[in-house]
């Protein structure tokens, strides 16, 4: 059955980074009473700090669909939680939203957050270039199984520049 996900990244300004945390801790130990129960249609709700950024946050938030992505998220916890958090981020949370089918996750379908340099739409190819990269998919993310490149792309994962790349690097190798 395919599912929604949501992922949020909150990051808070100097000096509010416990402030945050423990905001996140009671968000999740509330959600948490509604994980797995078949009326409340969540799956998975949690939060984890960043491994390289001090204080920021990462929520994971999987839904059996959006009424009850919307279900939880217009509860007046909920939009307290977002309330008082805001008043302690240093910019608005960025949040994506993917769906999810027996543990492959989409594309980003609907992101939100700061724009620019090193902003969400860099980070997620939305703008269609970052760096001066072209973003094109071609692998599906798979995070319960072995991604097969050839096969995931029918054989073409060589082209353009990367297939340029390999032969200078075949050459490379073979002299």
């Amino acid at each position: 059955r395919e599912h929604v996900v949501l992922v949020s990244t909150l990051v808070p300004k100097e000096g509010h980074e416990a402030e945050l945390r423990e905001l996140c801790d009671g968000v999740v130990h509330w959600a948490a009473k509604s994980v797995g129960e078949p009326h409340s249609g969540v799956e998975e709700f949690y939060a984890h700090k960043d491994e390289f950024d001090e204080g920021v946050v990462h929520f994971w938030q999987r839904f059996t669909g959006p009424d009850a992505m919307g279900k939880l998220h217009n509860n007046v916890v909920y939009a307290s939680f977002l309330k008082k958090a805001s008043d302690v981020l240093r910019e608005p949370m960025s949040m994506g939203m993917y769906r999810y089918l027996d543990g492959k996750i989409s594309c980003m379908m609907h992101p939100y957050g700061p724009k620019g340099e090193g902003g969400v739409d860099d980070a997620t190819g939305q703008a269609g270039m970052a760096g001066g990269a072209g973003y094109q998919q071609h692998v599906k993310v798979d995070i319960t199984a072995d991604v097969n490149r050839e096969e995931e792309s029918g054989g073409r994962i060589w082209t353009g520049v990367v297939g340029k790349m390999k032969g200078i690097l075949d050459a490379v190798q073979t002299s």
